[in-house]
């Protein structure tokens, strides 16, 4: 065994008074000051940089809103996941929520070698402009990135759709999941008869749909047929230009202008202002 090193001690000086370490104590109270600094920067940045989507709020006219009662006034399409909003003129606003969180995924590369590309064979197929956003084109676009940004580790990208058709259309053409969905269209009640349909409203209460047309013909309707499952990675979120007032079986109000359609075997319809 090695021995221990050892080292000769200084003989205290009897009767001698305590002297506080002024050098010491303010060195521990920096180490204090700097350790409270780093835990409050930890929080702010885990809250700022989560692994999840911070949940971002448009409104109808999809510009960020400044005060709640912008909100109110236009009804809002709150993107956490993968959703749609609906407008009553049958165009589109899509949000797509994926994870990039992988150190080799880069946006750049993904919006210049995939999206863009996608997007204008798209727009030269069906409107003849290979162009993948409104601002480089007099053309109305069927397709349109309307913007792309990077969340936590989620890539939010939203487009716009001129059709519902064309929403689904895109979505066959870049994603194999969507290859069963059916229909997806918007009409006005007034034009669209359906022979012994019956609705639940916001209650869950059943109503008729010739009741409701009855009522008020000013109503709009959107149609949808999964053909089966929800397509993968999609959630079924629905959020509308009016509020929901009837839905047919099997689908949840989640919001005053929002539901969630589950797997379908057929039509499934939903009556929004």
């Amino acid at each position: 065994m090695a021995a221990k090193a050892t080292r000769k001690s200084k003989k205290k000086k009897s009767g001698s008074s305590f002297q506080p370490n002024i050098k010491l104590i303010a060195g521990i109270i920096a180490l204090v000051v700097v350790v409270v600094v780093i835990v409050v920067l930890a929080i702010v940045f885990k809250n700022e940089g989560g692994g999840d989507v911070t949940e971002t709020t448009t409104t109808s006219d999809f510009k960020e809103p400044t005060t709640a009662e912008k909100i109110i006034e236009n009804y809002s399409f709150i993107i956490s996941d993968t959703s749609v909003f609906v407008r009553r003129d049958g165009t589109v606003l899509a949000a797509n929520v994926e994870d990039f969180s992988e150190d080799y995924y880069d946006v750049n590369e993904f919006t210049t070698e995939w999206l863009e590309p996608e997007v204008k064979k798209y727009n030269y197929s069906t409107c003849g402009v290979e162009e993948a956003y409104a601002k480089d084109t007099t053309t109305a676009l069927s397709a349109a990135i309307n913007s792309l940004t990077l969340s936590g580790s989620s890539l939010v990208l939203q487009m716009d759709f001129a059709t519902t058709a064309d929403y689904l259309a895109f979505n066959k053409q870049v994603d194999v999941y969507f290859a069963n969905w059916k229909t997806f269209t918007v009409v006005t009640i007034a034009d669209h008869d359906i022979e012994g349909l019956t609705l639940l409203d916001s209650e869950g209460n059943e109503v008729s749909y010739a009741s409701v047309k009855e009522a008020d013909s000013t109503l709009h309707m959107a149609i949808v047929d999964f053909g089966g499952a929800v397509p993968t990675g999609f959630t079924g979120k629905f959020a509308f230009e009016g509020a929901v007032k009837y839905v047919s079986s099997g689908i949840s109000i989640t919001d005053d202008n929002a539901v969630r359609l589950y797997e379908s075997d057929g039509l499934q319809y939903i009556i929004f202002e």
